[in-house]
């Protein structure tokens, strides 16, 4: 009876231990077709609070239908497993590894168009680290990783901004990011991509037909003074001078 005792608690203990380290870590979602963006609910209690808004939500999805793209914010809160001294990586090395590759493969994620913002908030609100990462749509209009790690890029330029207003940094980011697809993005005009480009103007290859033709008029006027002459002269051939030719 004692034995049996003695195994319920050291299960029990065992079963607290893992619940409690799972807790610990830090939150990151499951992929949900119809949502865009979501807080970790730790964060309602947070010393700063931050819960979802439909404004936040609207402005997601408005800024998502302009070029066609599938953008999702992520905001949690610092979990056990990260370190206070390394938050500058902290979202750098989860957005990728731990939530990307969990979203591939999940029925609605458009990998190829999406674009994925996490935010990770300390603790005590004194540090905020945001990272991005997109599909190849993006990559191929010039969003790569080198663009993105610039110091004015749209998310270093907002970092701070991010950090002590997250719903107007995040605003303002996804709004720079629009901007320079804008600039980047190819063109139908450009004759990059698409299938509406004007065609070629006929007057690349005309200007022969005109030599052809302004060549011909002169040719006919100069046999035509040459019959003049032929005639005049009687119809003689002459002497073989130069008179007698085609060449003046």
């Amino acid at each position: 009876m004692r034995f049996t005792s003695v195994l319920t608690l050291l299960v029990a203990l065992l079963i607290g231990s893992a619940e409690s380290a799972q807790a610990g870590t830090t939150w990151l979602p499951q992929f949900q077709s119809d949502q865009h963006v979501y807080i970790d609910p730790a964060l309602a209690q947070h010393s700063q609070p931050l819960s979802k808004d439909g404004f936040i939500d609207g402005r997601v999805d408005q800024l998502s239908r302009k070029h066609g793209l599938s953008i999702y914010v992520v905001i949690t809160q610092q979990g056990d497993e990260l370190r206070d001294g390394d938050y500058k990586n902290w979202a750098r090395t989860m957005v990728r590894p731990q939530l990307y590759d969990r979203w591939v493969g999940v029925s609605g994620f458009a990998a190829d168009r999406c674009v994925i913002l996490l935010v990770v908030r300390s603790k005590a609100a004194d540090h905020a680290s945001t990272a991005i990462t997109c599909g190849d749509t993006l990559r191929n209009w010039g969003l790569t990783k080198d663009y993105f790690n610039q110091s004015d890029s749209p998310v270093n330029k907002h970092v701070r901004e991010v950090r002590i207003s997250p719903f107007d940094g995040i605003q303002a980011v996804l709004t720079d990011i629009n901007a320079a697809i804008d600039v980047k993005k190819p063109t139908a005009s450009s004759g990059v991509a698409g299938t509406n480009a004007e065609p070629e103007d006929d007057g690349a290859w005309s200007w022969w037909v005109w030599a052809l033709i302004i060549f011909g008029v002169i040719l006919a006027i100069y046999l035509l003074i040459c019959f003049i002459r032929w005639i005049s002269n009687g119809g003689s051939g002459g002497s073989g001078g130069s008179d007698g030719g085609f060449f003046i």
